[in-house]
């Protein structure tokens, strides 16, 4: 599934989510773009960054994922 998305473009029509605790919806992958600037994480493939938005948009009130066990 992680190997599938190449571009922003693939997870276009699903970035945004519905905060857990409630209000309006937020564009998660401009949210998790911008912490990865801060952090300053530019060794880190996109590709896998929206793999991971997209799923967790998917299931937002269950996602989990382990991403330090992933690795290319």
């Amino acid at each position: 599934m992680i190997m599938s998305f190449e571009t922003e473009d693939d997870c276009e029509d699903s970035r945004l989510v519905v905060p857990a605790n409630g209000g309006d919806r937020v564009d998660l992958l401009t949210k998790a773009l911008a912490y990865r600037e801060k952090l300053q994480w530019h060794h880190t493939q996109l590709k896998e960054l929206y793999a991971f938005v997209s799923f967790g948009c998917a299931f937002p009130k269950t996602f989990s994922s382990l991403v330090d066990s992933y690795n290319t």
